[in-house]
């Protein structure tokens, strides 16, 4: 009898999604299924607007997150029940992990697509009263750049990997910081986001989050999930306090990683849409890296 693959998933975040992507993935019966239960939550169907949005909806943190969130999630169902893999441990970045905490079995898929469109509403509010964005920063070291970023009123959105890291604020005061590394001799590039996520420009979204989130059933999961709050896996009693906190605190990718990697995979698996978590994987760490952007790569497992 074949042994199973030992993989680590990674779910993706929001600006991770492009126009067009996903269609062999939409036309599954998973994905049917999958959007039957998403439209009982949300109202309408996600397959038709994702296939029918325009290039300004891909910037509206209340569609991406909610289309991101489901074709994450229906790329993981087709490979559970496409191949014989043994999921041993997982992390998705910033919305993603939202994915994985529902993949994980902490969550009902509805009440996943519940807790979605209700953090986005809560961003996207946050958004309204002060106009902010988020600016990623890449060279050597960038998280010194700490040091100087409270002086722009800017402050550390994502520690992704040793050569890339996040920063995020009011659009006036991170224009200058972004002036100011590029002086310095780093990469400063723009995300497609509309808000400081993950900053305390956020606090108000973590609040009512954290109130919601005291409404829903929590389940037991099937497998670890790994907290951007702190690098350390979820669990029943902590899942409420670590998940609110998440969206108005750095994303600790890094230490995610590091921890994911104790559990010696056979390989490392992106969900859709794939291969931006991967490129941030430290080369020396072990496996085989697969990024699932088709249904074609879900056969490669």
């Amino acid at each position: 009898m074949k042994e199973r693959k030992r993989i680590v998933l990674l779910f993706p975040g929001q600006g991770t999604l492009k126009k067009g992507t996903g269609a062999d993935l939409l036309e599954t019966k998973y994905a049917i299924e999958l959007d039957r239960k998403a439209s009982s939550v949300i109202g309408f169907s996600l397959i038709e607007k994702i296939m029918q949005a325009t290039e300004d909806d891909y910037s509206r943190t209340v569609f991406v997150q909610p289309a991101t969130f489901f074709l994450s999630l229906l790329s993981y169902i087709i490979l559970k029940e496409e191949s014989e893999v043994f999921v041993v441990g997982a992390a998705g970045h910033s919305l993603g992990e939202l994915t994985a905490l529902t993949a994980s079995g902490f969550f009902e898929i509805q009440t996943g697509f519940q807790l979605v469109l209700h953090r986005a509403k809560f961003m996207e509010s946050c958004c309204r009263k002060e106009l902010s964005s988020m600016v990623a920063v890449i060279g050597d070291n960038p998280l010194s750049l700490s040091s100087i970023a409270g002086y722009y009123g800017v402050y550390l959105a994502n520690i992704n990997s040793n050569q890339q890291v996040v920063f995020a604020g009011p659009v006036e005061g991170l224009k200058h910081f972004k002036d100011r590394v590029q002086e310095l001799g780093y990469r400063a590039i723009y995300l497609n986001v509309e808000g400081a996520f993950h900053t305390p420009l956020m606090d108000e979204a973590s609040t009512n989050f954290r109130l919601f989130l005291k409404k829903q059933k929590i389940g037991y999961n099937s497998f670890p999930v790994i907290s951007n709050f702190d690098g350390k896996p979820y669990d029943r009693n902590n899942l409420i306090e670590k998940l609110s906190r998440q969206i108005s605190s750095p994303v600790r990718w890094v230490d995610c990683i590091e921890t994911l990697s104790f559990f010696d995979p056979d390989c490392w698996v992106e969900t859709f849409p794939g291969n931006v978590l991967l490129r941030m994987l430290p080369p020396e760490i072990p496996g085989e890296r697969i990024a699932i952007r088709s249904l074609s790569d879900i056969e490669k497992l």
